[in-house]
């Protein structure tokens, strides 16, 4: 399922996630402030959520386009491997850099590879090989239409954290825009906001948009800010004097 909202599909900026929702949490945020200053911005999602407990196939598909619409994105597609299913694989790294080579981004953003959720794990994981795999001249990949791919180099990888908050790189101000993203959110009304399983554990918190909601406000604190999004760099950041 590809949700296209303009034709031409390069991005500034390429969110990855292995559930629809993952890049709310993650970085709605700095996804409505990246567009508000003219970037580009798509979301590839790795799954369709079918293993949640909450909503279906159908329903993640219309909260994910709904979505999609409060952000302003460009594009959000979906590779539709196995929810609770994914594993780092080379079926898997090579589906990522066939989308990196496609959607030819200059920062991308995923999951954390060290995230408790063995799927955010996963996805961290293939990200950061087909990050480097996209960039090989000579690294033959196949796309989904069995085309050959014209190698790229993204400039920067980022991992935003979903539950483990470890060594982060750098915080985000999100304080104007942080109602957007709880509009993001809340499209995700089966996830967020509906009646809870009689009987169902969450893996977190049985109250996410107080939960998320809390983590924005604490990531706010690292840098004296009411909200914000908080990222861990894949490298060392390269800057200059003047940005110290």
């Amino acid at each position: 399922m590809c949700i296209i909202l303009y034709m031409d599909r390069n991005v500034d900026i390429l969110i990855i996630g292995a559930h629809p929702d993952d890049a709310e949490v993650g970085c709605a945020g700095t996804i409505i402030k990246a567009v508000k200053s003219g970037l580009t911005v798509g979301v590839l999602d790795i799954t369709r959520g079918e293993a949640g407990s909450r909503g279906d196939i159908q329903t993640r598909a219309l909260e994910a386009e709904a979505s999609a619409n409060i952000l302003g994105l460009k594009f959000r597609d979906n590779l539709c491997m196995p929810d609770c299913g994914l594993i780092d694989s080379m079926d898997g790294r090579e589906k990522i850099a066939a989308k990196l080579r496609q959607y030819r981004p200059k920062i991308v953003f995923s999951t954390a590879p060290f995230d408790r959720h063995p799927d955010h794990a996963a996805v961290g994981d293939m990200v950061k090989a087909a990050f480097m795999y996209s960039r090989l001249k000579n690294r033959e990949i196949i796309d989904e239409n069995g085309q050959k791919t014209v190698c790229h180099s993204a400039e920067r990888l980022y991992f935003y954290p979903m539950h483990e908050v470890e060594n982060i790189s750098f915080v985000i101000d999100i304080t104007d825009v942080f109602e957007g993203k709880m509009e993001a959110i809340k499209a995700f009304s089966s996830q967020f906001y509906g009646k809870k399983i009689d009987g169902y554990l969450p893996i977190g918190t049985d109250d996410y948009p107080h939960t998320i909601a809390n983590r924005a406000g604490y990531f706010g604190t690292f840098i004296r800010k009411k909200y914000g999004e908080g990222f861990i760099a894949a490298s060392p950041l390269i800057l200059e004097v003047d940005d110290l």
